[in-house]
């Protein structure tokens, strides 16, 4: 038994040193939070189904909450990458102060303006080309969350910039409670999908709240030293944003249009029945992409440091989380298709036509995985943007074209196929993109 304990526990620090130390930790942080949050996610969606009974009204949820995350990546359009990268630039060299509280605060007045025009212009869209009236309004209440989304967004990339994600986990964590408590108040006192709905607001708004909290608890000593005001802000400091924004915010909206187009044309090929049941389905697959997402926030200002002095290292640390996340994705995948088609069963009998569909999304999760690292590699120097965005447009294209063709046929068990499709193809020319265009160099 001693000899045992000593090998396991040889084994374990073994693993940990798969990742650098900062990595690992802020990873771990991450990870626990998220854990956490999808652990609560996933039986609050479970009542969220249970609660609002018919397929088609999830469907007309799934349908706000797509939209929702639509207008959120262009009101992003790449900031949080873009505050993220110079944070890390910029934190890591002296006499900086002042120059990173002027950045802040042009970001911060640049999304506001940002955020206006997009939701007037897809409110107005919204209205003229959407004959359902109930979906447009919770359409319209959904997107209303951007705005506090955003200024929570703004303050989180300064914390992962610097590679304090402690905090970043703890407004993740506030977020999450803060949503299912809303949400479950709601829904048990009748609001329906309406409140389900609002509680995303309400638990936007929170979170925003929250994130403002900490760095007036905490960095009080350091507002005070720094001497840029909201007065010092400069046309060319806006310019500099949008510029360095543009090709991470062109990628955020081919990356959402990747991923939420197939709900929303289910919805509108084939109706709302059967975008809840496709919704059910990929809200089960949604809840286990944070491995990846959590390993990926760690690694991107790491990585952006590397890029200018060490590419070895660079290749290093892609090849020991490619291993790390494609060993992870095989428990996933054990345990989604296991466990998941029992709990269906059992617990939510009229979702029961999505067990096949879910078994079919199963297969993207070894793509998902293994794909985060090579995309992190690419997205952390400006050297390759270019490149990404041409290999966004052809997937992106190929998944439209394919879902266009196969959800009319096959309805959501077509949609499903397609992303299966989607994220093979989009691993396969990504690391063929990886290996000439950056490793060759070694």
């Amino acid at each position: 038994m001693q000899v045992g304990r000593k090998t396991c526990l040889r084994y374990f620090f073994c693993y940990t040193k798969v990742m650098p130390p900062g990595i690992f930790r802020n990873s771990s942080y991450l990870m626990t939070a998220q854990l956490f949050t999808k652990v609560v996610s996933f039986f609050y969606t479970i009542y969220l189904i249970k609660i609002l009974g018919d397929p088609a009204i999830f469907g007309l949820y799934t349908v706000a909450l797509s939209y929702f995350s639509l207008i959120s990546a262009l009101a992003e359009f790449g900031i949080n990458r873009f505050l993220t990268r110079q944070t890390a630039l910029l934190s890591n060299k002296k006499d900086n102060k002042n120059k990173l509280s002027e950045l802040f605060c042009s970001v911060l007045l640049f999304r506001l303006a940002l955020i206006s025009v997009v939701y007037a212009l897809f409110a107005l869209f919204l209205r003229v080309s959407d004959p359902d009236h109930m979906r447009v309004a919770l359409t319209l209440l959904a997107v209303s969350a951007v705005l506090p989304q955003a200024i929570a967004f703004t303050l989180d990339s300064a914390f992962v910039g610097v590679e304090k994600l402690f905090w970043s986990s703890v407004g993740l964590v506030c977020l999450n409670i803060a949503t299912t408590l809303f949400g479950v108040f709601l829904l048990s006192n009748g609001y329906g999908v309406f409140g389900a709905v609002s509680a995303i607001v309400l638990g936007q708004i929170f979170y925003c709240l929250v994130l403002f909290i900490i760095p007036i608890k905490l960095g009080y000593r350091y507002l005070k030293e720094t001497k840029t005001s909201p007065h010092a802000l400069s046309f060319e400091m806006l310019r500099e944003i949008a510029v360095g924004s543009l090709p991470y915010g062109i990628l955020g909206v081919l990356g959402l249009i990747y991923f939420k187009i197939d709900a929303l044309l289910v919805a509108y090929i084939r109706g709302s029945y059967e975008a809840g049941i496709y919704g059910a389905a990929y809200k089960f697959l949604e809840a286990v992409v944070f491995i990846p997402a959590t390993v990926a926030t760690a690694m991107f200002p790491v990585l952006a440091r590397l890029h200018s002095n060490d590419l070895a290292q660079v290749k290093r640390l892609y090849f020991k989380s490619l291993k790390l996340l494609f060993a992870a994705s095989f428990v996933v995948l054990l345990g989604f298709v296991v466990v998941l088609p029992i709990l269906i069963q059992h617990f939510l009998p009229q979702y029961i036509n999505a067990i096949p569909t879910l078994l079919i999304l199963s297969l993207t999760i070894p793509f998902i995985f293994i794909h985060v690292p090579g995309s992190l590699v690419l997205l952390s120097s400006d050297r390759y943007l270019t490149g990404v965005i041409a290999l966004s447009v052809i997937t992106v294209s190929f998944n439209i074209a394919a879902n266009l063709m196969l959800i009319p046929m096959f309805g959501y068990n077509g949609a499903a196929v397609v992303t299966v499709l989607s994220e093979a193809l989009s691993f396969v020319v990504f690391f063929a993109f990886l290996q000439r265009q950056v490793f060759k160099r070694l």
